[in-house]
């Protein structure tokens, strides 16, 4: 399906809903913090899904650095399975230097990956449209 002024408007809605001030609290640092990424796009050609997949965590994790720096362990949830056993990988067993470098990234938080099938991912896919 191609995305149309209709979607622009629903996910607009959307948008204005989960940011208003009934959902937008402060952030309790001892409460479960989840993390959702989505990345299968921008990030240009010639990156395989998985970089790509990595670069979006990374990314993720640096927008939301001032957040994330004080929690002492949160969740990440990603929709591509592959990224689970390259990030359980040594950083020295890594061959591809763009892997490495969003590992590197990664580091400086505490956090546990987790799996969300796509078709359940639906947060993360309808807000990075």
């Amino acid at each position: 399906k191609k995305w149309t002024e209709e979607h622009d408007v629903k996910s607009g809605q959307a948008r204005v809903i989960l940011t208003s001030p009934a959902l937008v609290r402060s952030l309790n640092i001892w409460l479960e913090t989840e993390l959702m990424t989505n990345a299968s796009q921008g990030f240009g050609f010639g990156f395989s899904l998985i970089q790509r997949k990595i670069s979006g965590l990374s990314l993720g994790s640096q927008k939301c650095d001032r957040y994330l720096c004080g929690i002492p362990d949160f969740i990440v949830i990603t929709d591509h399975k592959p990224v689970l056993g390259s990030l359980d990988k040594p950083l020295a067993l890594l061959v591809n230097v763009h892997l490495q470098l969003n590992r590197k990234r990664l580091e400086i938080h505490s956090f546990t990956l987790d799996w969300n099938a796509g078709k359940c991912h639906l947060m993360a896919d309808a807000l990075s449209q």
